[in-house]
C-alpha cells in the first residue's frame, strides 16, 4: 500500500529504512544498517482479521508473530508491520518485541502515512527495542532526552542515549556471528538516498494538508521548498485571499545553509558507517 503512484513500494520502503539507519550512525564497534529484503502485500481479510479489533499492544505483537510463523517469514529477519492508520490503545513506545532480534522474535509494528515517511521515528525506536535497547529511565538514563526517552517531545530524539548505544553494541557482540547478521546486501535505492531525495520537488506542504503550499521567505507563494533550520515554510490560503504561514519538518536528509543534516526535525551532523547489514522484511498493510 503506497500513495505516491510515480514511485514503486520497494524504493519508498528503503529509504524509509535509510533513514532509520541514520539513528544508528553513531553505533561504534560493528556499525549495522537495515536492508530491504523482501515485502508481504496483506490482503483486506488479512489486514481486517489483524488490526480490526481492539487489541493490547502485547496482543497484536503475538498475533503478528503468528502471522509471520504461519507465512513461513524467515525466523533470522526482522519482519515490520507498517499500517496507514493510527492504532487506538496500543503504547506506541513499545511496539516490538524487546531484544527479539536473533531471538526468533524479531517483529515489529508502527504507523507511517505512506506519503512523507511520517513513521520513520517510531520504526527506528522499535528497531532499537529488537536490538536490545530499553526505554532510557529503566536502562539507567533517568533525565534522558533521547530517542529512547520515549517522549514525543524529547529535543534529541534523532540521537541514541549513551545506554541505549552501550545496550546495541554489546547486543551486536552477542550475535557477531549468528546467521541474522548479513553482509552483502544491496536495497532497491542507494543506501545514501533518504527522504529529502524521494520528496525532491514534491510540494511536501501540500502532501501535508491539501490547503498548503511552498512559502518564500516573505511569505508569498513558491514553487520550491523554503528551508529555515530544519522546518519548510507553508502557506494556507485563508479567507478573502490572506495567507497564513506555517512551518512543518523538514524531510530527513534535508540540508540548509545552517544545518548539515535534518533528522526527525532536528539539526545534526553527518557520519559515514555501516559494514554488516541486518536484513529487514517489511510487511505491508
Amino acid at each position: 500500500y503506497h500513495r505516491n503512484q510515480n514511485a514503486s513500494l520497494d524504493v519508498y520502503l528503503q529509504t524509509f529504512l535509510n533513514s532509520a539507519n541514520l539513528f544508528f550512525r553513531d553505533i561504534k564497534n560493528r556499525s549495522i544498517e537495515f536492508v530491504l529484503v523482501g515485502t508481504y502485500n496483506m490482503t483486506l481479510n488479512e489486514s481486517s482479521a489483524l488490526l480490526s479489533n481492539k487489541r493490547s499492544t502485547e496482543e497484536y505483537l503475538y498475533e503478528l508473530h503468528e502471522f509471520g510463523i504461519k507465512h513461513n517469514f524467515p525466523s533470522d529477519d526482522l519482519v515490520f508491520l507498517l499500517y496507514p492508520y493510527q492504532l487506538t490503545e496500543i503504547d506506541e513506545f513499545q511496539t516490538s518485541f524487546f531484544d527479539g532480534f536473533c531471538n526468533t522474535r524479531g517483529y515489529g509494528f508502527g504507523y507511517d502515512d505512506a506519503r512523507t515517511f511520517s513513521g520513520v521515528t517510531m520504526a527506528a525506536r522499535q528497531f532499537a527495542r529488537l536490538l536490545g535497547a530499553n526505554a532510557d529511565n529503566i536502562a539507567g538514563c533517568k533525565d534522558g532526552t533521547f530517542l529512547m526517552a520515549n517522549n514525543r517531545s524529547s529535543p534529541d530524539k534523532h540521537t541514541l542515549s549513551d545506554c541505549s548505544k552501550r545496550n546495541i553494541e554489546r547486543k551486536l557482540e552477542t550475535i557477531n556471528n549468528c546467521s541474522c547478521l548479513r553482509t552483502g546486501y544491496s536495497g532497491p535505492v542507494n543506501s545514501t538516498y533518504l527522504p529529502s531525495d524521494f520528496l525532491n520537488e514534491t510540494d511536501i506542504c501540500t502532501l501535508s494538508h491539501q490547503n498548503y503550499t511552498f512559502c518564500n521567505q516573505l511569505g508569498r507563494k513558491s514553487k520550491e521548498a523554503y528551508v529555515v533550520g530544519c522546518s519548510v515554510a507553508c502557506c494556507e490560503m485563508g479567507p478573502q485571499n490572506t495567507q497564513n504561514l506555517y512551518g512543518i519538518l523538514a524531510p530527513d536528509g534535508t540540508t540548509s545553509d545552517d544545518c548539515q543534516l535534518c533528522l526527525a526535525g532536528q539539526c545534526t551532523n553527518k557520519t559515514v558507517t555501516s559494514s554488516s547489514s541486518t536484513a529487514g522484511s517489511a510487511v505491508e498493510n
